[in-house]
């Protein structure tokens, strides 16, 4: 049928033998918008950036840690011997509050989810 009339107009589109460019820019957006980046992404689990291997959380105090990770997703963390379990909430964030820390240090930071395992070396209390 095409093959009879290559530059008939249908609608907003030429149709010819190739897609126009909006055409394309139609498919884009369509595949953005059923298919987010967050099902794109190798690792669901993550930690604010502010967290990072070698730092130094305060002493004498409870710390609060931070990330996303899918809605409903279970969250555990183990630090300094202790154990945090939390549950992410419909928009994918998650916190725990540590118990009073008291100086000392280098620990491994663990943060688990399902899936995905997150591990801050090296984390000082002072």
């Amino acid at each position: 049928m095409y093959e009879r009339y290559p530059n008939r107009i249908f609608g907003s589109v030429r149709v010819n033998n190739n897609f126009s460019i909006a055409m394309k820019t139609h498919i884009w957006i369509i595949l953005f918008l059923f298919f987010p980046a967050e099902f794109l992404s190798a690792q669901n689990l993550s930690v604010a950036n502010i967290f990072t291997d070698n730092a130094i959380l305060q002493r004498n105090k409870t710390n609060k840690i931070w990330g996303n990770a899918h809605a409903g997703e279970i969250v555990k963390l183990t630090f300094a011997g202790k154990k945090y379990q939390t549950t992410a909430g419909v928009d994918g964030n998650w916190s725990l509050t540590t118990e009073v820390l008291k100086s000392g240090g280098p620990y491994l930071m663990q943060i688990t989810s399902r899936e995905d395992t997150v591990q801050l070396k090296n984390i000082l209390i002072g």
